[in-house]
């Protein structure tokens, strides 16, 4: 017997299916935008990272060399990490954009 909401029912003999959303074109302003964005969020998340790995006491102005000394060895390593990553993420689109431009599934490789 048909009962109420019924129609809002799943369906669960209906396939689950995904589409892909197409990214928005950065032009102008807004690449600009979204540049000076990035770099903003990686200079703040180096230094709340690195200000709490050296162990730097922000309640007063004084640092002592010890502390500098930690927190510029964070800032180095931070920055040699972040271009390693750069490097890898044009490597992964240079092997997506090659997958696209074949006609492949980019998916392929994350499927079981």
């Amino acid at each position: 017997m048909r009962q109420i909401k019924d129609e809002y029912r799943q369906n669960p003999w209906i396939p689950n299916t995904q589409e892909e959303i197409e990214a928005p074109a950065l032009t102008g302003d807004l690449q600009e935008d979204h540049r000076v964005w990035n770099r903003n969020e990686y200079s703040a998340k180096a230094h709340r990272f690195c200000t709490s790995r050296a162990g730097l006491n922000l309640t007063n102005g004084e640092y002592p060399d010890a502390e500098r000394a930690n927190f510029q060895n964070c800032m180095s390593k931070y920055s040699q990490n972040f271009q390693t990553f750069l490097q890898e993420r044009t490597i992964f689109q240079k092997r997506m954009d090659g997958i696209t431009a074949r006609g492949e599934n980019k998916y392929a490789p994350y499927m079981w």
